[in-house]
């Protein structure tokens, strides 16, 4: 899961980037801001795995983490048109593709 976030964080941290560079902070502000959003996947992977009380809190975070990751993923997937109505063929290419991967 690590990896994934890693490697999801590099389009992340350019646009974040273009968007700072756009705006009216310094370049040591946006030099900051992009430091502490690098460490936090190695912090929280560190604090999770040397605490005791995150270890034991370890799988709640977990759900709360996957939780917001479905709901952004299924905010970008069916409300990705200009006025946020449900799209049934979208749902059914989706279960389509959902039930092709399982036959793999």
């Amino acid at each position: 899961m690590v990896y994934g976030i890693l490697i999801h964080k590099i389009p992340i941290a350019t646009l974040l980037t273009t968007f700072l560079l756009h705006s009216n902070y310094s370049k040591l502000q946006i030099f900051s801001f992009l430091f502490v959003f690098t460490l936090m996947t190695p912090l929280g992977t560190f604090i999770s795995h040397n605490f005791i009380l995150a270890t034991a809190y370890v799988n709640y975070i977990n759900a709360i983490i996957i939780g917001i990751f479905l709901h952004i993923a299924t905010t970008i997937l069916f409300e990705i048109s200009e006025d946020h109505k449900f799209n049934l063929s979208k749902l059914i290419v989706i279960c389509l593709g959902v039930f092709i991967a399982n036959l793999i």
